[in-house]
């Protein structure tokens, strides 16, 4: 079984996709995709066999206006644009304006409505990108995405899984061991299928949580699957993984950061390291299993190893960090050339098995 895993990042996920095309331009294919964030997009996309899509859709994101302002939001910056603007007269002028700042003040609706307000941005350009594209019957390998319950405080996951090539183990049989080992886990289905996969990449404070009854009848809010993350190594390895490639979005040094500009991308930011460091423990907590797996007696089996397997292990990442923010999805040539690093980056890794 080998796998892919991909985590989250934002418009950072250029260089996620870049390496996900990179791989299958050399023939490297995998039998299993566990995402969360944008990863889960990007892992849909694979899933289905999408490769030239995912290519087209991150060479022209730009345009699709992924970063939009809610109603709410952008009534609120209305006013706060025309009061600057105001200011900045002379105040023997103010007069003249008070009645558009009061119309601008009122638009933005009552106090308790802003104050209930869960997320800045517009989830229908997301929606509207994924819905023409996502077809749970065009599934072709195992797909694992991940969502947070925000009324239960858990991580949960969501899984199709498709037998290997040569159809050994059955799909069936994947499932039954991954629900043996997995907290939380439900089927998608082709009623669920696009709201997983966008619960999974809702960024908390940008995207409000998505409401719905995911593998239960209560409702409940879904938020981005890396605010709880569900050891996205670990769900491939219950998974039945047994060869596992990591995408990275940061680079293993501590090179400095792209500028921040604002409180909105310094959270974010925030939030993308947590993930990679996230990430990075849980390379360092499968490393070590291995070595542990690699020299178990029956003397220390009583440390929890029995079960374990050694699985093989490798990471595709870049050097430096991407000249790109997290919410840079109008940035074309950053997310141009961040794909192009990943794509690079991809056919540098040596090829360790054959197509399937």
């Amino acid at each position: 079984m080998r796998a892919l895993v991909l985590t989250g990042g934002g418009a950072l996920g250029a260089y996620e996709a870049g390496v996900i095309c990179g791989l299958a331009e050399t023939g490297q294919h995998f039998d299993l995709v566990c995402g969360t964030s944008i990863g889960a997009i990007n892992a849909a996309f694979y899933a289905q066999g999408l490769i030239e899509e995912l290519e087209g859709l991150w060479k022209t994101i730009a345009g699709k206006n992924i970063v939009t302002l809610s109603p709410t939001a952008q009534r609120v910056m209305d006013f706060v644009s025309e009061l600057e603007a105001v200011l900045k007269l002379n105040p023997a002028l103010w007069a003249f304006h008070v009645l558009g700042l009061i119309k601008k003040y009122k638009a933005m609706g009552p106090l308790p409505e802003l104050m209930a307000m869960l997320g800045a941005l517009d989830r229908s350009p997301v929606t509207a990108l994924l819905q023409p594209v996502l077809n749970f019957d065009n599934i072709r390998c195992s797909l694992v995405v991940t969502g947070t319950n925000v009324n239960l405080q858990t991580s949960e996951s969501f899984f199709a899984f498709a037998a290997p090539a040569g159809g050994t183990p059955t799909a069936v049989d994947l499932q039954k061991a991954f629900l043996a080992n997995a907290k939380s886990a439900h089927p998608i289905t082709a009623e669920n299928y696009l709201v997983a996969v966008e619960a999974s990449g809702s960024l908390p404070f940008a995207f409000p949580p998505m409401s719905e009854n995911l593998g239960s009848s209560t409702t409940y809010l879904y938020v981005d699957g890396g605010v709880a993350n569900n050891s996205p190594i670990g769900l491939a390895i219950n998974a039945g993984a047994t060869d596992i490639t990591v995408i990275f979005m940061t680079p293993a040094s501590n090179a400095p950061l792209a500028a921040v500009p604002n409180v909105a991308v310094l959270g974010l930011a925030c939030y993308t390291v947590m993930q990679q460091k996230i990430l990075e423990d849980d390379m360092k907590l499968a490393l070590m299993t291995n070595q542990a797996v690699a020299g178990r007696t029956a003397a220390n089996d009583k440390l929890g190893l029995q079960g374990k397997v050694e699985v093989s292990l490798r990471q595709v990442r870049p050097v430096q960090p991407l000249a790109l923010s997290v919410l840079g999805f109008n940035d074309q040539p950053a997310i141009d050339e961040a794909f192009e690093l990943g794509r690079s980056d991809a056919k540098g890794v040596k090829t360790v098995w054959e197509r399937a």
